[in-house]
């Protein structure tokens, strides 16, 4: 079972690409969760770097030794990575399809680019057949002045700085991810036709026409 990640910020047309990616057969692709993904990647994080750390499996043995317990943990590592797998796994994929993950607006949201990366790669990690679509919107004006970022003054600055942590990403990781706007969706560009392929799917022009054509609140 393949994961896949839309990345994107508001009012970028994250939805309708969900919305057609789940046109294909065995995709189950769900709506975005505030965040959680990056949270339990967090919480692998932390796990991770505490296994690091943990040098005793029994505080008797800190004991023996005469070193102070700070970093006594006596959990398996193994069983707790699966368990976050699993829970990832749960949260998006309760149906079990073939092809499951998400939209997230936030995952890029008051972060630095090595948080921002870090993130992608622990995901990746866990899942190692991730594939990551960066969805954005190429007029930013007017994206900056949609409801979802009119009150916030930096808002032009903020979506610049993520379409530059999305470039970088996917040059350092260029077979495991591809960037579609919001533009290249409605005009049905070369660039949006390259999405199919890198999904490995067929463009089904009557399924593509209905998800354009209908509007949703």
């Amino acid at each position: 079972m393949s994961p896949i990640l839309i990345i994107s910020s508001g009012r970028s047309g994250s939805t309708t690409l969900l919305r057609i990616l789940n046109t294909f057969k065995g995709y189950n692709i769900k709506g975005e969760n505030k965040d959680f993904v990056s949270n339990m990647i967090r919480a692998y994080d932390s796990i991770l770097y505490t296994n690091r750390k943990h040098r005793y499996k029994t505080y008797r043995e800190y004991d023996r030794r005469r070193i102070k317990p700070c970093w006594y943990n006596s959990y398996n590592f193994e069983e707790s990575k699966n368990n976050i797998k699993k829970t990832i796994k749960q949260f998006l994929n309760r149906e079990g399809a073939p092809v499951w993950g998400c939209k997230e607006i936030r995952f890029a949201e008051n972060r630095s680019y090595a948080e921002f990366k870090s993130n992608l790669k622990l995901f990746i990690n866990l899942f190692p057949q991730t594939k990551i679509i960066f969805n954005i919107r190429e007029n930013i004006n007017n994206q900056a002045k949609s409801a979802w970022f009119k009150d916030n003054p930096d808002s032009i600055n903020i979506l610049k700085e993520h379409k530059t942590y999305y470039d970088k990403f996917m040059e350092e990781n260029p077979k495991r991810c591809i960037m579609v706007s919001l533009e290249d969706m409605i005009n049905n560009t070369k660039n949006f036709q390259n999405m199919y392929k890198f999904l490995g799917q067929k463009f089904n022009k009557d399924a593509y026409s209905k998800i354009m054509k209908e509007k949703r609140e």
